[in-house]
């Protein structure tokens, strides 16, 4: 009897244990259960407040507007227009022309105008209106560019030859040459006035004589009116008598 009711117990309280597991178990579960729907309930709440309050994107920049480059069409470069040719009967020199006149030798100067007076063949007789010449038809043309290209020529060469040593030493010498002519002209000037002068002096000096004794005697002379006369035109003398040796001095001496 006792054994019995001691073996019930301890089934009765296995049982109640293994009843309190298995709640407490269920409990368990249940508490996951619950607090992962809890963090669910959550998730969507704080997914849906992030939806409602993102900030709403903002469309893309339109593309940069295309700007249509205009064609612009080379403008061809305006075709000089020709040489004009020159009249009729008008030619040009193509190089110096040297003509032996009467009054020495005449020197025409290459690309001037000449107008043709008589068809000799290979020579033409011409004019450049001062003067008539003759001259080799092929020294003639009536090509405006070889003109232009003749007169350019020329004037090099008019300009080298004027720079030229020798031509710097002549126009020394001529300098010096005018340079000396003028000192004689103005020396020469200066003794026909000092000639001028020594005789007005003469004159004056005896007509004061003249005067001194007519005063000494009480009596007026003539000679005073002659007197102020040539003191005059001597003083005119003395004067430029001065500007001619200002001019004297100013001649150069250095070239």
């Amino acid at each position: 009897m006792n054994k019995t009711l001691v073996l019930f117990c301890l089934l009765l309280i296995g049982f109640v244990g293994w009843r309190e597991k298995t709640n407490v178990l269920d409990w368990k579960d249940k508490a996951t259960t619950f607090v992962r729907g809890l963090f669910s309930v959550q998730e969507k709440e704080i997914a849906k407040v992030d939806s409602d309050t993102s900030v709403p994107a903002f469309p893309p920049p339109p593309p940069p507007p295309v700007v249509e480059k205009a064609v612009v069409e080379a403008t061809p470069p305006e075709k000089k227009s020709a040489v004009p040719e020159p009249p009729a009967g008008v030619y040009y020199l193509t190089e110096r022309v040297k003509v032996v006149t009467g009054a020495g030798i005449a020197v025409y100067k290459a690309g001037i105008e000449v107008r043709m007076l008589v068809d000799k063949g290979d020579s033409a007789a011409v004019t450049d209106g001062t003067s008539s010449f003759t001259v080799a038809k092929n020294k003639l043309t009536r090509d405006m560019a070889q003109v232009l290209e003749v007169r350019r020529q020329d004037d090099v060469a008019a300009s080298n030859v004027a720079n030229s040593p020798a031509a710097t030493a002549d126009k020394t010498a001529a300098a010096k040459a005018k340079a000396n002519e003028m000192r004689n002209t103005y020396r020469r000037q200066i003794d026909q006035l000092d000639q001028q002068i020594r005789e007005l002096s003469t004159k004056i000096d005896a007509a004061n004589v003249q005067v001194y004794h007519a005063h000494s005697r009480g009596r007026s002379s003539s000679a005073d009116a002659s007197v102020s006369l040539w003191t005059s035109q001597r003083n005119s003398l003395l004067e430029r008598r001065s500007d001619v040796i200002h001019a004297l001095e100013a001649v150069p001496t250095r070239f």
